[in-house]
């Protein structure tokens, strides 16, 4: 499990510094819609399925212009479903995690409207497994779970609507959200 913080925080540092490091070098004016970086959220509904848990997906991420019309980024979603084996439990159904890379590009036409097309790949937590407490820890003598984890891909669309606000849509096989972006 400590692998898993030390990837994300390294994750994030990255792209914490292409965000920061992108300066305008052009002293013309911008397009309205134009932007360097945008935070995204997005709320849906689970794909479907008979194991399916009754939490509603969600998902937190970024998504940074990267040049040459393309843009690169990373959320976070709660998606899907796990069985967890944590708490006394016994393949109990709780909704995964999922850590995502995003990667698209702007298929628009007009330089005034932008909408972005692309790839979602990553990994989804599928299992949370581990002895059990008898004191009322997570997991025996407070161990960190083990966790299984296999491949999430999916596809987003978004479209600017202004110069700060973007809607959009985020799809995988474990959930269809509907996403906000907010540009800065």
């Amino acid at each position: 499990m400590i692998k898993i913080y030390k990837i994300q925080s390294l994750i994030l540092l990255i792209f914490s510094f292409l965000i920061c490091s992108e300066e305008e070098t052009d002293n013309t004016a911008a397009a309205p819609n134009d932007f360097n970086s945008m935070f995204l959220l997005g709320v849906g509904s689970a794909s479907g399925g008979e194991d399916e848990n009754d939490d509603t997906p969600w998902s937190i991420g970024i998504l940074a212009d990267i040049g040459n019309d393309s843009v690169i980024g990373f959320d976070i979603a709660g998606e899907g479903t796990m069985l967890d084996s944590t708490y006394g439990g016994y393949d109990d159904l709780a909704q995964g995690t999922s850590y995502n890379f995003l990667y698209g590009a702007d298929i628009s036409q007009s330089k005034n409207d932008k909408i972005h097309i692309g790839l979602i790949f990553g990994f989804i937590e599928t299992e949370a497994d581990c002895p059990d407490s008898y004191i009322g820890y997570q997991c025996y003598a407070d161990q960190d779970p083990d966790y299984e984890h296999e491949f999430n891909g999916g596809g987003f669309l978004t479209y600017s609507l202004n110069e700060s606000i973007n809607l959009g849509l985020r799809a995988t096989k474990h959930s269809t959200m509907l996403t906000l972006g907010i540009k800065y």
